[in-house]
């Protein structure tokens, strides 16, 4: 039975891996998106996929995608990050738009509703690698608005799941450390990192995750979904530069993180691994060659941050 799959934020880093892969599965997907920083381009080329511009924070719009398409799934991946000092605009998309789609998503009766929360959403962690268990103390924007529409979330009563995500790595994965030392590395240019560990993840095993996560008798509940170990961001580095092929990279110089940041994001995923039988496959080192090579065949696009660059002072909003 062909099922029918919304993706917010379908076209966006994570989305449009989501809309092609569910796509190729044979499944009715419909991308919903409002192109701030997905790319329309990203979709080229799917039969079985369909994209609607459009913004979760208008209430008609989302109202309209669900009465025309009627989702049997609904996977969230839209998000407002990109400003750190857009506040209104984060908590109208990240907490207000989700309340829009829990409400249409309870009068379809959807079979699943799939959140993807940033960890960020933790704070600086207790311990690491971080339980699911953990307390949520945010102390950014984005980590804030986003705590608050999971918790609506999860107590709508929806059959909801809230996955945790590490760093997922693949087509389209244009922020942070990786794609950040490659361009500088691709451009000549010096390159800094802070002292920081991360928890990266293939978006073939993230994939893999998803299919187990859809199956009908599967858990709902809050989940980590990562590879479970820690990276530093000097080791990112290396890593590139290895996969670069550079036989002696430039010394790059090593910081602390800046206010808005957190040292150790490294998530325990055992929870994940007791309830759905997964675990990564792809180890650090073949998983930032294949990135690498991906950036060689197909360039690399624009960089969002919810993090200000470096020196960069707080604006008035």
């Amino acid at each position: 039975m062909t099922r029918r799959v919304l993706i917010t934020g379908g076209a966006g880093a994570l989305g449009a891996n989501l809309t092609a892969h569910y796509s190729a599965r044979g499944d009715e997907v419909l991308a919903f998106d409002n192109l701030s920083t997905g790319n329309a381009d990203y979709l080229a080329g799917l039969d079985r996929a369909h994209l609607v511009e459009g913004d979760i924070t208008n209430g008609e719009a989302v109202r309209s995608v669900f009465d025309q398409f009627a989702p049997d799934y609904v996977l969230h991946a839209a998000a407002s990050y990109a400003d750190p000092d857009a506040w209104y605009r984060d908590a109208s998309t990240n907490v207000l738009g989700v309340l829009d789609l829990i409400e249409n998503a309870r009068r379809h009766e959807v079979k699943r509703f799939v959140n993807f929360q940033t960890v960020v959403a933790y704070g600086e962690p207790e311990t690491c690698p971080i339980p699911a268990h953990h307390p949520l103390r945010p102390f950014t924007s984005y980590g804030i608005s986003k705590a608050a529409g999971e918790q609506y979330l999860m107590m709508s009563g929806l059959p909801a799941l809230s996955l945790r995500l590490g760093i997922v790595c693949g087509p389209f994965h244009f922020s942070g450390a990786i794609p950040t030392f490659y361009r500088r590395l691709k451009d000549g240019k010096s390159c800094f990192a802070t002292r920081a560990k991360r928890d990266f993840l293939s978006m073939a095993d993230f994939l893999d995750f998803m299919d187990k996560a859809l199956a009908t008798d599967a858990p709902t509940g809050i989940f980590n979904v990562g590879s479970g170990q820690g990276a530093s961001i000097e080791s990112v580095y290396r890593q590139v530069a290895k996969a670069m092929d550079f036989e002696s990279p430039p010394e790059i110089e090593v910081v602390d993180p800046a206010a808005d940041d957190i040292a150790n994001l490294v998530l325990d995923i055992s929870k994940t691994t007791e309830n759905f039988g997964w675990h990564p496959a792809i180890d650090f080192e073949p998983m930032i060659r294949e990135q690498v090579q991906w950036y060689e065949r197909h360039g690399i696009g624009e960089n969002y941050s919810h993090h200000r660059r470096r020196g960069e002072p707080r604006r008035s909003r």
